[in-house]
């Protein structure tokens, strides 16, 4: 038996939760790396440095 790990580059997500759900109704995805609804942070860091993302939600 073999794993894959698939990569996608996407666009922007419309409704991340939605499609999280999806994901998690296809036959054979054990996993997906969408963290919606666990976190109220999200450290960011790329070429033009580092950003730190905070939920509307958590203040």
């Amino acid at each position: 038996m073999q794993n894959f790990i698939i990569d996608l580059a996407l666009d922007v997500i419309e409704d991340p939760i939605a499609f999280g759900q999806e994901l998690d109704h296809v036959v054979g995805v054990v996993e997906h790396g969408l963290f919606n609804q666990m976190v109220d942070k999200v450290i960011v860091a790329g070429r033009d440095g580092v950003q730190i993302l905070t939920s509307k939600k958590a203040n």
